[in-house]
């Protein structure tokens, strides 16, 4: 499937001119051990999040709220006007206006980010650095990592990681779009770890959408 930029989820951003680190930051890949630790270490999880699209100079394009089910290489997205859901093989990609499931094999390029993907990224083909680290107005210490794609010919020029320092958690990350300069920015409101899940929250219910046009492109 073409681009699950999350969408990511919670996805990611990168824009305008892009910081010169050439170094792979030690501080940034303990931090970012961790990250991936944490998150490895439940069996699934769901977040609530806010995903929008802003421009260079700050305009918000477009906003909406989603949330993401996880488990291992399975996702359950859903957002106001679709729901993309994976068991790791097939995915399904809703789109609630036309009532239409495109379904396909799942098969992720190797730069692709998904929702499986964004908590690793950091251990191939990225450089990073720890940029900031500063407390919020809760207290938390909020620390900041940019990460650059080896390959300058990503469609991406850097992704930005929020991290809450006191349990390892991204508060939100921004993917900057090269070329265009604009940036998707993924904020967490709500995490979950350890949810129940069965194998149905990763497969698409036929039956709870009536009339429902299957296109299948497998």
């Amino acid at each position: 499937m073409k681009r699950l930029v999350w969408i990511a989820m919670l996805l990611l951003v990168v824009g305008g001119s892009s910081t010169a680190f050439a170094q792979y930051d030690p501080k940034a890949k303990a931090i970012l051990d961790k990250v991936s630790e944490n998150y490895r270490s439940v069996d699934a999880f769901k977040a609530h999040y806010t995903r929008s699209i802003e421009s260079p100079s700050g305009e918000v394009y477009a906003s909406m709220d989603g949330e993401i089910v996880v488990q291992g290489p399975k996702f359950n997205l859903k957002m106001e006007d679709q729901e993309i859901i994976s068991d790791g093989k097939v995915v399904w990609a809703y789109m609630r206006d036309a009532n239409e499931v495109n379904i396909s094999n799942y098969e992720p390029t190797e730069d692709e980010i998904t929702p499986t993907k964004i908590y690793t990224l950091y251990e191939n083909g990225y450089k990073y650095a720890l940029m900031s680290e500063l407390k919020d107005k809760n207290g938390d210490i909020i620390q900041t990592i940019d990460m650059e794609p080896e390959d300058r010919r990503s469609e991406v020029a850097k992704i930005r990681l929020m991290v809450n320092k006191k349990d390892s958690t991204v508060r939100k990350w921004i993917v900057f779009e090269r070329g265009t300069n604009n940036r998707q920015i993924f904020e967490i409101n709500k995490y979950d770890p350890n949810i129940n899940v069965t194998n149905d929250t990763f497969t698409f219910n036929k039956s709870s959408h009536p009339g429902v046009n299957e296109v299948d492109l497998r």
